[in-house]
């Protein structure tokens, strides 16, 4: 609750981008949206409720921001460092390619936030419940959560292993915590607490652990039995003249798997079975592993099953399938960039520095203007025209082509034009 209440209270949508953010950094730890809905959404959705925002979009905001964690720079759960393995590359390198795409992801969520808080209109926390910042960023509750993660990038920095890193990450974690407050009794209870968190990642290890193993044992079964090849086999048939769709076939099979499995199984499931074929078709290879972490966590807030949005919708009292579409309208950029960094990879950062700045700062806006098109305002209310060439326009911006850009750019410069004359008109004289 405490960073729910900081004074981004008073801005427009400020309890929900802040909600979005605290569910990004536990979800880029967790690696799980079901998880990161349970405890994050257990604060941030009741207060959404209470200033107004609908149960399903509470529930929406929650469950993509939750999802999001697991493609979050800088430790994006324990997928990108399968990934890392897999494609025998640094973890950092992955770390880097997967910033452009993270910051295009939570533009879109943070803008539709904003937008449809403009249209609705919450009301602020009272003053009276806004703690004061230096209470909440206390150096005793801050220290057991950043210097770990520093120490974990300085040392794969320093070219120490994946496990080796973790290992000391985690011992200054426990250490951090035990000690951020020298009072005894304070010591022993969150020593308890140690035992405690202990034995619960032990229980989680315990479940997991299954899991791969029988992943593993698909996978091979897959081989042994042909249904890889046949799938490879369709895969090279339909990009051999189409390319896009053999993309969408590839995001089908992730999205199947992640209905019952968790984001690492499916990735690696997929990895498996699709990105032979995909790199057999000239993609970049990095390009086309993120491609499938990326349909892997969708999985989780893409209906049938969506059980992040299930979570969400039980703790608001909204309707799981209304969530879902909420979520996934807030989440649009995740849905498209997939594609987009596969066709051209500067939007993962992989090309020439012109064409990686250029194509960030076009996806960024286009980011914006989706999401102005999708909840219906930008400076006022839109209509069903104005939304149209804002969402047109955003999706052409977002795709890495200069002709589009150049299209995307005449699009929303007509429509804020349009938008600016029927605001003067509707003014009274």
């Amino acid at each position: 609750m405490d960073l729910a209440l900081l004074p981004a209270g008073r801005y427009i949508g400020g309890p929900a981008k802040v909600g979005v953010v605290s569910s990004a950094l536990f979800g880029m730890i967790s690696g799980s949206a079901v998880a990161n809905v349970s405890v994050t959404g257990a604060y941030t959705i009741p207060l959404m409720r209470r200033l107004g925002y609908s149960p399903n979009f509470a529930a929406g905001v929650e469950s993509m921001a939750s999802a999001g964690g697991g493609i979050t720079p800088p430790v994006m759960a324990i997928a990108a460092f399968i990934m890392a393995d897999l494609l025998n590359i640094p973890y950092l390198h992955i770390v880097g390619y997967a910033t452009i795409p993270c910051l295009l992801f939570y533009t879109g969520i943070l803008a539709g936030v904003h937008f449809e808080a403009a249209r609705v209109g919450p009301v602020p926390v009272p003053a009276a419940e806004l703690p004061k910042a230096r209470e909440v960023l206390a150096l005793r509750r801050v220290m057991p959560l950043f210097p770990p993660i520093a120490a974990l990038l300085g040392l794969l920095f320093a070219g120490f292993s994946l496990t080796l890193a973790g290992f000391w990450a985690c011992v200054l974690v426990i250490l951090f915590f035990l000690f951020s407050d020298l009072d005894p009794a304070g010591i022993r209870v969150r020593a308890g607490s140690v035992v405690e968190a202990l034995a619960q990642g032990g229980a989680a290890i315990a479940q997991v652990a299954p899991v791969l193993i029988a992943v593993s044992m698909f996978t091979a079964l897959l081989g042994m039995t042909g249904v890889a090849p046949k799938v490879s086999s369709i895969i090279l048939e339909l990009g051999a003249g189409n390319i896009l769709g053999a993309l969408l076939i590839a995001s089908i099979v992730p999205l199947a798997f992640g209905a019952p499995l968790p984001v690492t199984a499916t990735y690696i499931l997929s990895a498996a079975l699709i990105a032979p074929a995909l790199i057999r078709l000239q993609l970049d290879a990095v390009a086309v592993h993120m491609f499938l972490l990326y349909w892997a966590v969708l999985a989780s807030v893409t209906p049938p099953t969506c059980t992040a949005c299930v979570i969400a919708a039980k703790i608001s009292g909204g309707d799981w399938f209304k969530t879902s579409l909420v979520g996934m309208r807030l989440g649009i950029v995740a849905f498209l960039a997939p594609f987009f960094f596969v066709l051209s990879p500067t939007v993962i950062g992989r090309g020439p520095i012109v064409d990686v700045v250029l194509d960030t700062i076009s996806g960024l806006i286009g980011a914006i203007f989706l999401a102005a098109g999708f909840f219906g305002f930008f400076r006022s209310r839109l209509s069903l025209a104005l939304r149209t060439i804002y969402f047109a326009g955003g999706c052409m911006l977002l795709a890495p082509s200069v002709e589009l850009l150049i299209a995307g750019a005449a699009a929303v410069t007509v429509g804020l034009v349009a938008e600016n004359l029927l605001m003067r008109r509707s003014q009274p004289v």
